[in-house]
């Protein structure tokens, strides 16, 4: 059954800015990691922006269903890594101690340094 005028709204796509950096542990650079930034506020895109380290620890994040880049604002950063090698506590939102502000600018670097 239709009803004459209504009919469902596209949702709408957040506004993402440009995110990189690089993870680095006992100040070497950390390759194959999944960064993910978590956003601390609720919203209506409050899904994480992942990205892989390349072998230099370098990574761009990206929201699945949305494109290049993160959301503005406050986020607690985890990283994990299959082949080990880094802290267990960076696997969680709930144990991670890396926290990122993702500026609303054309540019975020932001170094992640791991750290025992």
């Amino acid at each position: 059954m239709l009803f004459a005028g209504c009919t469902a709204a596209a949702p709408a796509i957040p506004e993402l800015v440009p995110v990189a950096g690089t993870v680095t542990y006992h100040g070497q650079p950390v390759p194959g990691a999944i960064v993910a930034f978590h956003p601390v506020e609720v919203s209506d895109y409050a899904e994480a922006a992942f990205a892989e380290t390349d072998s230099q620890g370098h990574f761009n994040l990206e929201m699945h269903d949305y494109g290049s880049g993160a959301l503005p604002g406050d986020h607690v950063v985890t990283v994990m890594r299959v082949a080990g090698g880094i802290p267990e506590k960076y696997k969680a939102k709930d144990s991670s101690t890396l926290r990122a502000t993702v500026e609303d600018t054309e540019k975020n670097e932001i170094p992640l340094v791991l750290e025992d």
